[in-house]
């Protein structure tokens, strides 16, 4: 059943998808980049978010309607949280992300990493170059550059677009699909179907060459500066085995 809806007066341009399960100070700070985004403060770029809590404690997803009342007062845009009564994987979360979307643009981002002020602004503007130099949108993601942050050490990353994209997600060394970095149309992202259910781990990674085995290509702005950070921890590093 869903919970702390707010009604639109106008559709979304955006839905922005997160997953979100025991961790509502990560998601604290996730919602807050939201707000202060700079795309949101004009008043023809209304965006919605969509919250699907993964079976939380209820002490933590009492802690999860604060914030999304907090992001309610503070943004002015929209806000759509659903709540699974168990845990039931990111898989199944962001598939039914997929299916709560509704407007015409989706961007991703997980609970706990960050978005910086002007992320979406730049994408959009990216997005409006590559249909004006004759581009389908609905064949594209559009990526950035980003910080990789883990022991309170910041790296910066770039994604290197150039050449064989499927190739290069494989080796993983200069092009990822991290679904947090990416926007694009629904469309778009419908190319690449729904994420497998029995994959506990690199779900971006075969999302991504599902994208790209169906047509897709992944692009980003040309300036390298991130705009976004990816908080990494030691949990999950058996994932590339």
């Amino acid at each position: 059943m869903p919970s702390v809806p707010r009604a639109e007066q106008h559709p979304p341009r955006l839905d922005i998808l997160i997953p979100h399960h025991a961790n509502p100070a990560g998601l604290a700070m996730t919602l807050n980049s939201v707000a202060e985004q700079s795309w949101g403060r004009d008043p023809g770029c209304r965006l919605r978010v969509i919250i699907v809590d993964d079976g939380s404690s209820e002490t933590d997803f009492a802690e999860v309607r604060t914030l999304c009342d907090r992001f309610l007062r503070q943004s002015g845009q929209a806000l759509l949280l659903e709540r699974l009564a168990e845990n039931r994987g990111r898989p199944f979360v962001r598939n039914l992300l997929l299916d709560l979307a509704r407007a015409p643009y989706l961007a991703w981002l997980d609970t706990g990493d960050i978005w910086y002020r002007d992320k979406l602004a730049v994408q959009f503007a990216h997005l409006a170059d590559c249909v004006a130099a004759g581009q389908d949108p609905d064949a594209l993601w559009v990526s950035c550059a980003y910080h990789w942050e883990q022991d309170g050490r910041r790296v910066a990353r770039i994604q290197a677009i150039a050449g064989d994209q499927f190739a290069a997600l494989l080796e993983g060394e200069h092009l990822r699909a991290y679904l947090w970095t990416m926007l694009a149309t629904r469309q778009a992202f419908a190319l690449a179907g729904r994420f497998d259910p029995d994959l506990p781990r690199l779900q971006d990674l075969d999302y991504g060459l599902a994208f790209l085995g169906a047509g897709g290509r992944i692009t980003a702005p040309p300036d390298p500066a991130p705009l976004c950070c990816y908080f990494s921890s030691k949990l999950g590093r058996d994932a590339r085995q």
